[in-house]
């Protein structure tokens, strides 16, 4: 599978909510932990070149002020929260049984109080950051102003 470009770039998205609705019918949110918990539908070709497409257990969430830093290496951040990646396609039923990690996109959830200056369709922008000297590569999640 090809990554397509080496221009920096960011990707528009919005904070959403999680409706039981809108999941596949393999996972199992009750009501209640869905209620408290924003979700973070994350690009394609981030998730390719972040590390995090196939068989990640979980991705690194770093708060840096209001932004978002999601990673699958450590970063020189201090304290973060661990995230399971889940499947969606939005070309396909939201509740489909059918997904694949080498076609499918990935969406984050992030509890609420982790994350109290977003809230549900907040307009955001993912930007992919390369890595340097001192940092290891990453995705920085920012609200639009």
């Amino acid at each position: 599978m090809w990554i397509e470009g080496t221009v920096d770039t960011s990707s528009p998205s919005q904070v959403r909510e999680l409706k039981q609705n809108e999941v596949s019918l393999q996972l199992d949110f009750q009501q209640e932990v869905a209620d408290d918990l924003l979700r973070f539908d994350f690009p394609k070709d981030y998730t390719m070149k972040l590390g995090c497409q196939f068989d990640i257990p979980a991705v690194r969430l770093y708060k840096d002020g209001e932004d978002l830093i999601f990673s699958v290496l450590e970063q020189p951040l201090g304290d973060h929260i661990l995230l399971r990646p889940y499947l969606w396609n939005p070309n396909k039923s939201p509740t489909t049984n059918s997904l694949d990690e080498y076609e499918d996109h990935q969406y984050f959830t992030v509890p609420r109080n982790y994350v109290e200056e977003y809230s549900v369709n907040d307009d955001i922008v993912y930007t992919y950051v390369h890595d340097s000297e001192d940092r290891e590569r990453y995705v920085l999640c920012q609200k639009q102003k």
